[in-house]
């Protein structure tokens, strides 16, 4: 391209103007590290640490953007100590490294295995490293000394691996035979690794699953775990156990049917996921999740971190960099916006809403508000009209979950539920209109164009039967009948009305936040 040659790599953005004899780095500034895993320092929010595809390990300790590069190859796992923020231990590529000081660089490597092991620390002894491969090791530090821990009959912890700060003596981990195994099951021993035992049989776990991709432990309960499923097996997302893993429950609820790639819990067992597009968050208790992720770039989020003494989630994004919020909190009253907003972007509150701002951008804009009672619109308020700008304000409980989505599906072609009837779509013989009272309750309006049998029934987006709404009986006419939505799952639905064997109309109806239809 006018005479110039550009290489885009995993690795970075390059142009040689020789045909490729010499060539000039062109990444300075372009946020775009593909980060694999992150952490951080309690006493210092500032320092994080990165593992990151072809440009190694990074590191920072002051209050911006800056990162020292401290590795070269294929960064993975990493592991700041929590006693000391320029020490710690960092995968690349198949060794493990201690680093004494992230500053200078100084390291030294403890052994070479296969690609990609993952690391834990004890949560009591920093000299003690615990790291899976074929099998899981304990290396201590102090005794540079290596230890392969009880075999797995060739499963291991190739996919995760999770230490317990509030038990030392506790690790979770879960993995196949091979890094790219696509069968593998989760264990937990409470004696440092000497012995283990089975969790992934136990009650309430899922028989078949994808690859569990993180595990997850209450920093002030080691019973309390998570095991989280990346691949696209709808409703099969997390699993939570309150008993080291003797018993689990499903809380997927209704997150989307994406891989969920990382988790972090806080003390008091809030939980946040990271998706192939965003963060979630769940509190402690809730049976719906949240939208965490306001003005984070629509990609993977490979790893989280909290940092619960300063009040900061941390999040490393494969392709966008790092990112940093602070930690949710309870859903406000009230709330007034005067900033114009572009990207994604979700608020939900109380009572009411006033926005003033623009929204700005195009394709890729998301902006999605809730307000209990209200959502005022005043003088100032535009939308960007350029195709791919999504605007959604509507009226729901702060807790309601997810928002509906903006792409609402059609209803099936010709639904079974219905195969007893002609599909006349015509309204000669009448229609339906749907009304709001609240956020539970509506009134289907029939107006009957004929005399003859009416019957309302309605449909989730599959096409299947959930209740029938009404039968009326007589002369044409306008008729108001009660429809209770508090059971339903949050999505798209469909109110049908049959005259005389024939469908003539029907109306969606949209659910909002509290799950999906299917």
């Amino acid at each position: 391209m006018n005479d110039k040659l550009y290489a885009v790599t995993d690795g970075g953005v390059y142009v040689s103007t020789d045909s490729g004899d010499t060539w000039v780095d062109l990444k300075e500034g372009v946020c775009v590290t593909q980060s694999y895993y992150i952490d951080d320092y309690d006493a210092n929010s500032d320092a994080v640490l990165i593992g990151s595809q072809d440009n190694g390990i990074k590191y920072k300790n002051n209050d911006d953007s800056f990162f020292s590069n401290i590795g070269a190859g294929d960064g993975f796992d990493v592991i700041i100590n929590y006693s000391d923020q320029t020490k710690g231990y960092a995968v690349v590529n198949k060794s493990i490294f201690i680093f004494n000081d992230f500053l200078s660089g100084t390291n030294f490597k403890i052994n070479n295995l296969n690609w990609f092991p993952q690391i834990e620390m004890n949560t009591s002894d920093t000299a003690i490293l615990y790291f899976s491969n074929s099998n899981i090791f304990k290396y201590n530090n102090t005794l540079q000394s290596i230890e392969e821990l009880s075999s797995f009959l060739n499963e291991s912890g190739y996919w995760a691996l999770k230490t317990c700060k509030s038990n030392s003596n506790r690790i979770y981990a879960a993995g196949g035979n091979e890094l790219f195994s696509e069968f593998g099951n989760m264990h937990v021993s409470s004696d440092q690794g000497n012995t283990w035992t089975l969790i992934s049989e136990n009650n309430g776990f899922p028989e078949n699953y994808p690859r569990i991709s993180r595990i997850g432990v209450r920093p002030n309960s080691s019973n309390m775990v998570y095991a989280v499923f990346s691949g696209y097996v709808d409703n099969l997302k997390i699993y939570y156990s309150n008993d080291a893993g003797l018993n689990w429950s499903n809380i997927s609820y209704d997150l989307p049917n994406i891989p969920i790639l990382s988790i972090e819990v806080d003390s008091y067992n809030n939980v946040y996921v990271g998706t192939d597009i965003g963060v979630y968050f769940k509190t402690s208790g809730a049976t719906n999740w949240e939208p965490f992720y306001n003005n984070l770039p629509n990609v993977p989020i490979s790893d989280l971190a909290i940092n619960e003494v300063n009040d900061k989630l941390l999040a490393s994004t494969f392709g966008r960099g790092v990112w940093k919020s602070t930690l949710h909190t309870s859903c406000p009253n009230n709330l007034w916006i005067n900033d114009d907003l572009s990207g994604r972007y979700f608020r939900s509150v109380s009572n009411d809403i006033t926005l003033t701002g623009k929204i700005t951008g195009g394709a890729g804009t998301e902006v999605i508000m809730r307000a209990g009672s209200n959502i005022d619109l005043k003088p100032g308020f535009r939308v960007n009209g350029e195709p791919g700008t999504n605007f959604l304000a509507y009226i729901g409980d702060c807790g309601d979950g997810l928002p509906p989505e903006f792409g609402f599906q059609g209803p099936p072609a010709y639904p079974n539920a219905l195969s007893d009837y002609n599909l006349k779509l015509s309204r000669i013989k009448g229609t339906l209109q749907i009304l709001n009272i609240n956020a539970e309750n509506k009134i289907v309006r029939l107006r009957k164009f004929t005399d003859g049998d009416a019957l309302i029934l309605l449909l989730n987006s599959k096409g299947e039967l959930v209740n029938e709404v009404a039968r009326h009986t007589g002369e044409n006419g306008v008729y108001d009948f009660n429809l209770n939505t508090r059971a339903l799952k949050g999505g798209l639905y469909f109110v049908y009305l049959i005259v005389d064997d024939d469908v003539t109309h029907l109306q969606e109806l949209v659910i909002p936040g509290k799950g999906n239809t299917d």
